[in-house]
């Protein structure tokens, strides 16, 4: 992964197509130049959701929650005449590494063989970075995780709607997939283990931020320096006001 953004980044050379699933933003399916296979999110999407992609995936990256490798390519423009798709612009773009031909969209039915844990350390994640998009019910949803075979290996995808200032704690109350292991984070232990982890993360938000590309920031700065502010508010919430964010997991909370 490249994090220098004063470094040449790697180049995609093959487009094969847009993924079938994909709710705001629809990838395309890539091959770069060291044969990596990509989903790609490219520049020309709204820069609220690439910054979004970048910094919840480095995030959890960083508090090891199981995540795809995620990397910043060049999509070059004789690529993007040659695919003939408007959506697919010219410049830096978001891309992650393809989990393979195991990988499958998590299921309700799979929820069983996932370590209560990790199922635990998604729901406060989600929390942390007010992201909506983990949603699976009895039989449907928009879970926005793998499972990959073998071994049932479990990912977590898609962050491009995280730090949303109209997150809704009620929804996640109602259909998070992880819901059910809200009393793991009743605990005071566990709290107090995840705030060392999650400061140690939040500590290096300034270094993430500055890997993002300058081309997704140009036109935008008054945007993006509103948004990296209510980033900011957001992710020192259990740090400044503790109670109220670990109310989200009581079984009373609204």
């Amino acid at each position: 992964m490249n994090q220098d953004p004063a470094m040449p980044r790697t180049r995609v050379t093959t487009v094969f197509g847009r993924a079938p699933t994909g709710v705001s933003i629809r990838p395309f399916i890539c091959e770069d130049e060291s044969g990596r296979m990509l989903y790609v999110k490219p520049f020309g999407s709204l820069a609220v959701s690439l910054i979004s992609e970048w910094i919840a995936a480095r995030l959890a990256r960083e508090l090891g929650l199981p995540m795809p490798e995620v990397d910043l390519v060049d999509v070059p423009a004789d690529l993007c005449r040659a695919a003939g798709d408007a959506d697919l612009k010219p410049g830096p773009a978001f891309a992650s590494v393809s989990l393979g031909p195991g990988a499958a969209d998590l299921q309700s039915r799979d929820l069983g063989r996932i370590e209560p844990g990790i199922l635990a350390e998604t729901l406060v994640f989600d929390a942390w970075i007010r992201n909506a998009d983990r949603i699976l019910g009895p039989v449907a949803g928009n879970p926005n995780a793998m499972m990959v075979s073998p071994g049932s290996r479990f990912f977590l995808i898609d962050h491009d709607n995280a730090f949303d200032p109209e997150w809704d704690p009620v929804a996640m109350h109602k259909m998070h997939l992880a819901w059910r292991q809200a009393a793991h984070w009743l605990d005071s232990g566990h709290r107090d283990e995840w705030l060392v982890r999650a400061r140690n993360a939040f500590d290096k938000l300034d270094v993430f931020w500055q890997e993002l590309p300058p081309e997704w920031l140009q036109g935008a700065e008054e945007t993006s320096s509103v948004f990296r502010s209510q980033v900011l508010d957001i992710l020192n919430l259990p740090f400044d006001s503790p109670q109220a964010f670990w109310m989200l997991f009581h079984p009373n909370s609204p």
